[in-house]
């Protein structure tokens, strides 16, 4: 499950798109928020309604885009885009304490309503790898048949565990921009 947490929200409300909630179990969850900029009292009142469906806490791991916090609507000054990104963050740190405290969540990925942004393809597999502060994206190439790899950018560059045992050992990270 994954994409733009408002239009999610959407889905959930009008129950579509969603699969039964044992589907996710030790999946990875991929959020971000649009350039609408939501408050922080929405990011985490839509996570606390995905916690309340059983379905939060089903995921071993939550990799969340960075906070889009600026546009040409709304300009803001450098101070204000940190606290908007730290206000975002804690929103999430709360929903997923009560609702997923065995999930890892990976913040300021470079993915969705962000600049700049990585393609991430649904259906593949992920490893989430906390303490190396390593991605991996496994994909099936449609052209070739063939399994296609692409990597996050990290610090780091160790090798990736397999995501259920990293989602169990590793702590909330942030990956670097």
């Amino acid at each position: 499950m994954s994409g733009c947490l408002e239009v999610l929200a959407w889905l959930l409300m009008a129950d579509r798109c969603v699969a039964p909630v044992s589907e996710y179990a030790g999946g990875v969850l991929f959020l971000e928020t649009s350039e609408e900029m939501p408050a922080a009292t929405e990011v985490y009142r839509i996570l606390r309604c995905m916690g309340e469906r059983d379905l939060l806490g089903r995921f071993g791991a939550v990799l969340l885009g960075r906070a889009k916090a600026w546009s040409f609507d709304h300009p803001a000054a450098p101070s204000e885009r940190d606290t908007y990104q730290a206000d975002q963050r804690a929103a999430v740190l709360s929903a997923l304490a009560q609702y997923a405290p065995q999930a890892m969540a990976v913040f300021d990925v470079d993915l969705g309503h962000t600049d700049p942004q990585l393609v991430i393809p649904y259906g593949g597999m992920v490893r989430v790898d906390g303490p190396a502060r390593r991605i991996t994206v496994t994909y099936l190439s449609a052209a070739r048949g063939t399994a296609v790899a692409a990597r996050a950018p990290a610090p780091a560059d160790l090798p990736a565990l397999p995501y259920c045992a990293a989602m169990r050992s590793a702590r909330r990270v942030s990956m670097p921009h």
